[in-house]
C-alpha cells in the first residue's frame, strides 16, 4: 500500500471537518483535545473520575457478540470493556446494503489500529466498538449499494424495504423480497460478492453487524446496537426533557461561535427535546407545542414532567435523535476518542457546549479523530498510471480532462494543429486588410476565426485518439481508470460498497488496512491493493 498523497487534502478536498480539527487544541474547556497521542492522554486524565456502568455495559456486548458467533477476540474485547480503568475507540454507521460505502470499512480499520496505538500509549485496555446505528429510520439511505462494472461502469443495487417505512433499520426483518433482491445483484457483480448477501433467517441489522465481524471480529472490533442500551439510558432520556430548552440555547451557541468558518448550520432547531418515541408502530420525533410534549403524528400528549417520568420508568421506549447520540454514547461508554468523517465532524462541533454541560455528558467531548480517508488503485489501474505517467493527484480528475492532458499526441495531430494556426494566421492577415476597407467586418472576422480554430481542434483532437488506439494507447484505459477512482465525479469511498472491495481484493484486504494504514496521516491516502476479478484501470 502507498502512503499519503502529495497535494491531495484530507478527505480529497478542503472541508468544514478540517478548519474543526484544526481548532480542537483543547484551549478551552468544552473543546476537544486535539487528535494526538498527546490529546489522548489528556483525554483518558479527565475520565479518570468517572464512574462509568462498564460491567454492565460489558454484559451486554458479550451477550450479543455471542449471539452474533462473534469470534474470541471480539468476545474477549467485550469482556474486557468491563475492567477497571478500561477505554473504548468508537466509530460507527448506519446499517446500509453490504455494509456500506468503503469509507465504512476505512472507519472501523482506523479504530481498530487507533485503539491499539493508544492502550499501548496509554497502559489500560483500548477496545474499538462500531456502533451499528439501527434505530435510524431513514430506510432510503440504508438501502443502497454500488460496485464497478467491466466496462468501467457502476452496478447500483437498491432494496424494496417500503413495507418497514417509518420504522428503525433493526426492525427490518428477514424478508423474501430484499433477501432475494440482494443476493441476485451480489451475484451479478461476482461470484466473490455472492458470498456477502444476507443469510437465511437474518434481518437487515444484524445482517450489517455481521459483515464487520466478518472482517475485523478476528482484529478485536466490537460492534454495538443503541437498543441494547436503551435500558440505560433513562436517566439521559429525562434529562433531556427536562433541560430541553438548555440544549437548544447551547447548541445554537455552539452554531454561532462556528458560523464564521465554512458551511451552515447542520442542525436545525430542535422544536423539542432530542428524542424518538416508539409510537404505533414508528419511530416518531418528540416535538413541543403550546409546553405540550408528544410524538409527531399522533393525538398523545405529555406534560415535561410526565414524558420525563415516563422516559425514566419506559426508557425502551425512546431513542435519540442525531443531538443526543454522541452525548448518550459517551456518557455511557469510556469514549476516549471518537473516529469520525467529514460530515461527523462538521456536527460534533455544534454540540461542544452541549456535550460538556451538566445536562450532557458533564466532560468534553473525546478525541475527534479523523478516519482513514482513501482511493483503491488495483495492479491493473496501477499499470495505467505508470504507462501514461499519471501522478497520485492526478487520477481525480474528470475523465475528459483526464483524456485531454494525458492521451499522447501523434505527429499527425500535431500537423494538423499547426496547419490551423497557419490559416488562422494567414486569415487574420487577411482581415486585417478587410477591415481596413470597411470596419463592420471585424465582427464577421472574429467569428470565421473562431469557427476555423474550433475545426482544426476538433479534427486534431479526433486524429490524436485515433493515432493513440492505433499504438494501443486508447484514451478508454483512461476513461475506465477515471471511472475507477472517481465514479461519477464524487470520491470512489462514498460510492463503492466495501464488500465489494473485499471480495475482490480477499479477506485479507480488511487486516491489511489495520496492519499498514497510517492513523496519523492528514492526507488522502491511494492504496495499492492486488487481486482476482474485474481490474480498474484497464
Amino acid at each position: 500500500m502507498l502512503g499519503p498523497v502529495e497535494g491531495v487534502p484530507l478527505f480529497a478536498r478542503r472541508t468544514r471537518a478540517e478548519v474543526t480539527l484544526s481548532s480542537c487544541d483543547g484551549s478551552a474547556p468544552h473543546i476537544p483535545h486535539p487528535a494526538t497521542l498527546d490529546g489522548l492522554r489528556a483525554s483518558a486524565r479527565e475520565m479518570a473520575g468517572i464512574d462509568f456502568p462498564r460491567a454492565k455495559v460489558a454484559a451486554l456486548l458479550e451477550d450479543y457478540s455471542r449471539d452474533l458467533e462473534a469470534p474470541l477476540p471480539a468476545l474477549s474485547n467485550a469482556a474486557r470493556i468491563g475492567e477497571a480503568g478500561s477505554l473504548v475507540v468508537t466509530t460507527g454507521q448506519q446499517p446500509v446494503a453490504f455494509g456500506g460505502s468503503m469509507y465504512v470499512l476505512y472507519k472501523a480499520a482506523t479504530a481498530v489500529r487507533l485503539a491499539a496505538e493508544a492502550e499501548a500509549a496509554l497502559g489500560v485496555p483500548v477496545v474499538p466498538v462500531f456502533w451499528n446505528a439501527s434505530e435510524d429510520h431513514d430506510l432510503d439511505e440504508i438501502s443502497r449499494a454500488a460496485a464497478p462494472g467491466r466496462g468501467g461502469e457502476t452496478l447500483r443495487y437498491r432494496a424494496d424495504l417500503s413495507a418497514w417505512r417509518g420504522r428503525g433499520a433493526s426492525a427490518i426483518g428477514p424478508d423474501d423480497g430484499w433477501r432475494t433482491s440482494a443476493r441476485t445483484w451480489a451475484a451479478s457483480v461476482s461470484d466473490k460478492m455472492a458470498a456477502f448477501a444476507p443469510r437465511e433467517g437474518e434481518g437487515w441489522a444484524r445482517w450489517s453487524s455481521r459483515l464487520l465481524l466478518d472482517a475485523f471480529g478476528s482484529e478485536g472490533l466490537v460492534i454495538i446496537e443503541p437498543r441494547l442500551l436503551r435500558g440505560l439510558s433513562g436517566a439521559l432520556y429525562a434529562g433531556a426533557v427536562r433541560g430541553r430548552g438548555e440544549i437548544a440555547r447551547l447548541i445554537s451557541l455552539s452554531c454561532d461561535e462556528r458560523a464564521g468558518e465554512a458551511g451552515a448550520r447542520q442542525f436545525d432547531p430542535l422544536g423539542g427535546p432530542p428524542l424518538f418515541m416508539d409510537e404505533g408502530g414508528r419511530r416518531r420525533r418528540v416535538v413541543e407545542s403550546a409546553g405540550r410534549l408528544a410524538p409527531k403524528g399522533t393525538d398523545v400528549t405529555y406534560s415535561p414532567d410526565e414524558l420525563a417520568a415516563l422516559a425514566e420508568a419506559e426508557p425502551k421506549r425512546f431513542s435519540s435523535h442525531a443531538a443526543l447520540r454522541p452525548v448518550l454514547q459517551n456518557a455511557i461508554l469510556p469514549v476516549v476518542a471518537a473516529v469520525l468523517g467529514p460530515g461527523e465532524i462538521a456536527y460534533h462541533e455544534e454540540l461542544f457546549r452541549f456535550h460538556a454541560s451538566p445536562t450532557g455528558a458533564r466532560r468534553r467531548m473525546p478525541v475527534m479523530w479523523p478516519r482513514l480517508s482513501a482511493t483503491v488503485i488495483d495492479d491493473r489501474a496501477a499499470s495505467t498510471m505508470a504507462r501514461f505517467g499519471l501522478s497520485a493527484a492526478d487520477v481525480f480528475l474528470a475523465d475528459d480532462d483526464l483524456v485531454r492532458r494525458f492521451t499522447p499526441e501523434g505527429r499527425l495531430a500535431r500537423r494538423i494543429r499547426d496547419a490551423g494556426r497557419g490559416a488562422a494566421d494567414a486569415l487574420r492577415a487577411l482581415g486585417e486588410e478587410a477591415t481596413a476597407l470597411d470596419a463592420t467586418l471585424a465582427k464577421p472576422l472574429a467569428k470565421t476565426l473562431g469557427g476555423v480554430e474550433r475545426a482544426f481542434e476538433t479534427f486534431a483532437s479526433k486524429t490524436g485518439a485515433a493515432e493513440a488506439r492505433a499504438r494501443d494507447f486508447a484514451p478508454e484505459k483512461l476513461r475506465r481508470l477515471a471511472a475507477w477512482a472517481s465514479p461519477g465525479g464524487r470520491p470512489q469511498e462514498r460510492v463503492f460498497s466495501w464488500a465489494w472491495a473485499v471480495a475482490r481484493f480477499g479477506g485479507s484486504f480488511a487486516s491489511r488496512l489495520v496492519e499498514e494504514l497510517d492513523v496519523t496521516a492528514r492526507r488522502h491516502q491511494i492504496l495499492l491493493a492486488e487481486g482476482e476479478g474485474e481490474r480498474g484501470g484497464d
